[in-house]
């Protein structure tokens, strides 16, 4: 058989044509798998925010109970302590401090 110059023109580019569709095919297939990588990122960099943002809540409160749980004895004894002194007062001098 009789090779044409034309026709071995054509498989060479057919040939080169395949190549290069391959490469794409390969590229995308990449570029893919790149993208669902950079959403499982997006993802877990959500999930990430969202659990700073209610350690940062959560840590309020209990900054919040702490605080009041220091000022919660002082206030108390305050209370208590001014308690006694009237007491004491009504006690030495009468309910009118008519004696005092």
């Amino acid at each position: 058989t009789y090779n044409r110059p034309d026709a071995d023109r054509v498989q060479a580019i057919q040939e080169k044509v395949d190549a290069l569709r391959g490469d794409l095919v390969e590229a995308m297939d990449r570029l893919l798998l790149r993208g669902d990588v950079i959403q499982t990122l997006q993802d877990r960099s959500q999930l990430l925010n969202d659990t700073a943002v209610q350690f940062r809540t959560q840590a309020h409160a209990v900054r919040r109970r702490i605080r009041w749980r220091r000022l919660a004895c002082p206030i108390a004894a305050v209370v208590i302590g001014l308690l006694l002194i009237t007491v004491g007062l009504w006690t030495a001098c009468g309910l009118t401090f008519e004696h005092c």
